[in-house]
């Protein structure tokens, strides 16, 4: 049997076409009930609960999500480990402030898994840096200029980046030409 170029060619395009609906198939880990209920109640803890506020019982909560204590507790448990929620024994959950030590350890753990990781990291903080910067100047104002400049100090100029244009790593750092308002030259 002798194969013609259509023969190959359409082989092809079936194995391209197989590959696209593979990977266009989103195929999802099957989530547990306690995931599930960690989940919903998360959204609800963000929407209508306050710091420092008492969350329903287990038996309330498993009541309203028609799961048992276990998964209550359990989905308790996962928001802890966020750190959404403090739990004691014999207590009500309370509501907790967020703070970066759970999203630190996270990211600390991603990174010793996979170095590659790093290089994304990076990414995501520039493109936060460079936002953070663009918002800081479009809603500086003169006093809030004058206290940066005090705050850096008088007898230290801050190094300008080499690609800013200029000197290079060690030049001067020197104001833009002109009066400045809201941190943009006129």
């Amino acid at each position: 049997m002798k194969l013609g170029p259509g023969y190959r060619l359409s082989n092809l395009s079936y194995i391209f076409r197989v590959m696209q609906i593979r990977t266009s198939l989103q195929i999802r880990p099957a989530v547990s009930a306690a995931e599930a209920v960690a989940e919903d109640l998360a959204a609800q803890i963000m929407r209508d609960v306050s710091i420092g506020g008492q969350l329903p019982s287990e038996a309330e909560l498993a009541a309203r999500f028609e799961v048992s204590r276990v998964t209550v507790r359990e989905a308790l448990k996962i928001l802890s480990g966020r750190g959404l929620v403090q739990l004691a024994r014999g207590r009500r959950a309370m509501v907790t402030q967020p703070d970066g030590a759970v999203f630190g350890a996270f990211l600390g753990s991603l990174l010793r898994s996979d170095p590659r990781t790093m290089l994304d990291l990076l990414e995501v903080r520039r493109t936060l840096e460079v936002e953070a910067v663009t918002l800081a100047c479009r809603t500086a104002s003169r006093s809030g200029l004058a206290a940066v400049e005090a705050a850096r100090g008088a007898g230290s100029p801050a190094p300008r980046h080499k690609d800013a244009g200029g000197g290079g790593a060690g030049a001067a750092w020197a104001p833009a030409p002109g009066p400045v308002d809201h941190g943009v030259a006129r």
